[in-house]
């Protein structure tokens, strides 16, 4: 847009769907009423940079049947490896392509969380402290200048931060220029395709 970055998508069609509050907490009730209505509208492919420790069905019978009508889903993993490395939903649900965190040298981010359901990385950062070069320049909100004028203009900044947060974005534009040239493919060949053709970077398999 001339101010920052380019996505790695630039001419998608974005479809915001708020299923957060402004501290970014929510529930998976309101997750999974996101998820439906999204794919109710016809969205192609789902960004999901958020999770949880908890399982909900509810969740779940959303992702199977937005994936049933043909949307892929991709979601972080989350960010508490050093933290017992918890399972983190919806990333390990079904139908839901999980997205771990790379840093510059493509070695695993220290936050990034894996599993077995770990389907790919990307790019998430690591910093060392804020502002660290080493993050991923990121669309950031200014709450400050935003409650003190109410301008939405004013509301958006760019600052780095890293996390899977910033890797499933990555995954989804990715999804979002293969559908463009391929656009026959099921959510399933997509995640396929994605797959296939990343860099294995530690001993060969999963």
């Amino acid at each position: 847009n001339g101010v920052a970055i380019a996505g790695t998508s630039w001419g998608a069609r974005l479809m915001p769907i708020r299923v957060l509050g402004e501290t970014g907490s929510g529930t998976s009730a309101d997750i999974a009423s996101g998820i439906a209505w999204a794919a109710a509208h016809d969205a192609s492919i789902l960004n999901l940079s958020l999770g949880g420790t908890s399982f909900a069905q509810a969740m779940q019978d959303a992702i199977d049947a937005a994936w049933a009508g043909g949307t892929l889903v991709v979601a972080a993993m989350g960010n508490f490896r050093t933290a017992g490395n918890p399972t983190n939903y919806p990333a390990a649900m079904n139908h839901v392509l999980a997205v771990s965190a790379t840093k510059s040298n493509d070695t695993y981010a220290f936050y990034s969380q894996y599993g077995d359901h770990c389907d790919l990385a990307a790019p998430g950062g690591e910093m060392t402290y804020y502002h660290d070069p080493a993050g991923i320049y990121s669309t950031m909100p200014t709450y400050t200048v935003y409650l003190s004028t109410h301008d939405f203009n004013a509301y958006l900044n760019y600052d780095r931060l890293h996390g899977t947060s910033q890797a499933t974005p990555f995954v989804a534009g990715a999804a979002a220029l293969l559908w463009t040239i391929a656009p026959g493919l099921g959510p399933d060949q997509i995640q396929q395709v994605l797959q296939s053709t990343t860099t294995d970077l530690g001993p060969a398999g999963w």
